[in-house]
C-alpha cells in the first residue's frame, strides 16, 4: 500500500472528482447522503466551528500494488475495513469506541480507473468535538499504518522511505520491510490529479 496525504482549503471540488468518477463506490462514511452537495453541507457545518483553520479539507489516498504481472484486490468490505484502521492511525476517528465526540467526518471511495484499485478517503481535520487532528506526524505515521494493514490483509508490504519507520514496524508489529532512499516512481505515477496549492502535500 502507498499513501497519498493532501490537505485543503474546501471540500466540493474533492467531493466531486472523487463522487464523479464513474466507477466511484462509496465503501463507507459516517454522514448521510450519496452526492458532493449533501457530504460538502455537512463538512460545512463542522468547517465553520473553527475558521482559523485554513486547510480543513483531508483528502487521503491508498493505493495498493499494481506491476504488468501482479495484481491485488480487495472486496468493497475489506476497503471499508481499511479506511477505518487508517483513520484511527492517523487521529481521525478514536480507537476506543467509546469516545464519539473525538471522531471526524469522512467517506471513503474506492476508484478502479487508473488501471489499479486505489481508495480515496475525505476527511475533516476538526472533529465532532471542535478538536483538530493533529498532522505533525503524517508522513510517519500514514507510513507505519499502510504497511501494518497490508501485512495484516497478507497484501504486499512496500519498502519505507525512513530507517526510523522500518523499525517501528520491526519493534511493534514485528513487519520485517525494506527501505528505500527514493520515494517511489509508482507513487508519481499514481499520483497524475491536477491540484493547485500542494505545497504541503506528502507522499509517503
Amino acid at each position: 500500500m502507498i499513501p497519498v496525504i493532501y490537505k485543503k482549503p474546501n471540500f466540493l471540488d474533492t467531493l466531486k472528482y472523487v463522487l464523479g468518477k464513474d466507477d466511484a463506490a462509496i465503501v463507507d462514511t459516517n454522514m448521510m447522503g450519496t452526492n458532493p452537495d449533501e457530504f460538502n453541507q455537512q463538512f460545512l457545518n463542522i468547517k465553520y466551528t473553527k475558521k482559523a483553520v485554513k486547510r480543513q479539507c483531508a483528502h487521503l489516498i491508498i493505493s495498493i500494488a499494481h506491476r504488468s504481472n501482479y495484481h491485488e484486490h480487495l472486496l468493497d468490505s475489506q476497503y471499508s475495513y481499511v479506511a477505518r484502521e487508517y483513520l484511527k492511525d492517523m487521529g481521525y476517528l478514536p480507537k476506543e469506541e467509546s469516545s464519539v465526540a473525538a471522531t471526524s467526518q469522512f467517506v471513503a471511495v474506492r476508484h478502479h480507473d487508473r488501471n489499479h484499485e486505489h481508495l480515496h478517503i475525505i476527511a475533516s481535520r476538526i472533529r465532532l468535538d471542535g478538536s483538530l487532528v493533529n498532522d505533525s506526524y503524517d508522513y510517519f505515521n500514514s507510513q507505519v499504518s499502510t504497511r501494518r494493514i497490508a501485512a495484516e490483509l497478507g497484501l504486499e508490504v512496500t519498502p519505507t522511505t525512513n530507517e526510523a519507520v522500518t523499525s517501528r514496524l520491526e519493534q511493534k508489529y514485528g513487519i520485517i520491510t525494506l527501505t528505500s532512499p527514493n520515494r517511489s516512481k509508482s507513487i508519481r505515477d499514481f499520483q497524475k490529479i491536477k491540484y493547485t496549492d500542494n505545497k504541503n502535500d506528502n507522499h509517503c
